[in-house]
């Protein structure tokens, strides 16, 4: 897998995703480590500035509260192996929260079973499709290499209900779940899935 920077990545987006890609920026992005999610040590970046998550932003329920703008934005993950995949489920509302817990095999839950993966175009993704019976299901060509040696998931549009529309146009916030398993055990452990609130400025 070839290795890019975050600059490179940001520069392909505006390069083949259009307008709407222009919020991502191209500037350089420093990466901060006290600015990681606290389960996955997930990073966000939008317009080329690490989104800061705090303590309050962390609910009791364990779900990570990550304010955005309107725009194009970029998750950046720790790479564990060159066979990384994440499948990451995203919502428009937290009843998919409730569907998964640590402990629970990924046959267990609706959008962790078997058949339940969407595989896009292999290219870095830039769309994140909507389901709360499914999930996308990135690995490979699907996710950049960072040469932070972490992975890299640029989202710039959404799909739902078979159609595509900007970040723009998303009414409300979006939640997701986040899971790599990193052991291969098909199990979700406590330590490879995190509950993320994406809320976006009206």
């Amino acid at each position: 897998m070839k290795l890019i920077s975050l600059t490179a990545l940001l520069l392909l987006l505006l390069s083949g995703c259009g307008e709407e890609s222009q919020g991502l920026g191209a500037g350089p992005l420093k990466a901060d480590k006290n600015l990681n999610s606290p389960v996955l040590g997930m990073q966000v970046f939008q317009e080329g500035v690490s989104i800061e998550i705090k303590q309050s932003d962390i609910n009791a329920d364990g779900r990570t509260i990550i304010k955005l703008g309107k725009r194009p934005f970029l998750l950046s993950l720790p790479r564990h192996s060159d066979n990384d995949v994440f499948q990451v489920c995203i919502w428009t509302d937290d009843s998919i929260f409730k569907k998964v817990q640590a402990g629970l095999a990924t046959e267990d839950v609706s959008f962790y079973s078997p058949g339940s993966g969407m595989a896009g175009g292999k290219t870095p993704y830039s769309t994140v499709f909507l389901d709360d019976i499914a999930h996308n299901y990135l690995y490979s060509d699907r996710i950049v290499r960072l040469e932070t040696n972490r992975h890299g998931l640029a989202i710039s549009t959404l799909g739902l209900n078979r159609k595509e529309y900007s970040i723009s146009q998303q009414d409300g916030p979006l939640y997701a779940v986040i899971f790599i398993d990193i052991n291969k055990n098909k199990v979700i452990d406590k330590n490879e899935f995190e509950k993320v609130v994406f809320e976006f400025d009206m």
